[in-house]
């Protein structure tokens, strides 16, 4: 993933703590930082699937910061998704967390 890459060049994969997951309303760049449901905004299906099925990420908290409703019905629906891009069986010792 080009994305990680750059990011290890320049910060470090070592440095990453958690991941706060979100799709975006904006394009990158746009210095707007307005949440989308996973895989509905700017960063997609594909970008989440990378990220779930990176190995690197595997023992990496994520939390889940996405549009809230009444009913929080569309946080199952992130996690499921989420859950889903990942291949099965292989993030056993971590969970997403919603906020």
């Amino acid at each position: 993933m080009k994305t990680m890459g750059e990011f290890d060049t320049i910060v470090g994969i070592d440095r990453i703590m958690a991941f706060h997951l979100n799709d975006c309303k904006k394009q990158l760049g746009c210095r707007v930082d307005r949440h989308e449901h996973i895989g509905k905004g700017y960063i997609g299906i594909e970008g989440f699937r990378s990220l779930m099925q990176d190995r690197r990420f595997e023992e990496i908290p994520m939390v889940l910061e996405t549009p809230k409703g009444e009913e929080m019905l569309e946080d199952r629906e992130n996690l499921n998704l989420l859950r889903s891009l990942a291949q099965p069986g292989k993030f056993t010792k971590r969970s997403v967390v919603k906020t």
